[in-house]
């Protein structure tokens, strides 16, 4: 398996998510069929393809 290139930046940003929280957030997202609560987390610092997939 290869190593994947992530920017210093970018990997601190993921490193520093709260994944209890997370899912918590997305079952409220699911819940009210709105985005909205993610963006306590800025998920947009985690990268592009977060990023896009938080637009998405």
């Amino acid at each position: 398996m290869g190593k994947i290139n992530i920017p210093r930046g970018e990997r601190d940003a993921l490193k520093a998510v709260d994944i209890r929280m997370l899912g918590k957030l997305i079952e409220q997202c699911l819940q009210e069929e709105n985005p909205h609560a993610l963006q306590t987390l800025r998920l947009e610092s985690c990268g592009t393809y977060v990023a896009a997939g938080l637009r998405h």
